[in-house]
């Protein structure tokens, strides 16, 4: 699934920062966040690391656009570059 922030939005807490919740099928297996930093990267595994993550995540989502109006806001975005 895709969702657009429009710019109308504002800045989001994360928006400097290059992160990826991963979240597995598997009970033995905790819930992981990479994030890509400059000078190197790093992992978090406790709950209220992850949960602030996955906050974040949430809060992005809110301020998006919901899916079909981010498919139509692509399809303007495409014809108006078609027409250059």
């Amino acid at each position: 699934r895709l969702q657009l922030v429009p710019f109308r939005s504002g800045a989001y807490s994360v928006a400097d920062i290059s992160f990826t919740l991963l979240e597995f099928r598997e009970p033995v297996l905790v819930p992981v966040v990479f994030v890509e930093g400059l000078v190197g990267s790093q992992y978090y595994e406790r709950p209220v690391d992850v949960a602030r993550y996955r906050e974040s995540i949430e809060n992005i989502r809110d301020s998006a656009l919901n899916s079909r109006d981010s498919e139509q806001r692509l399809l303007e975005i495409q014809e108006t570059y078609a027409a250059i």
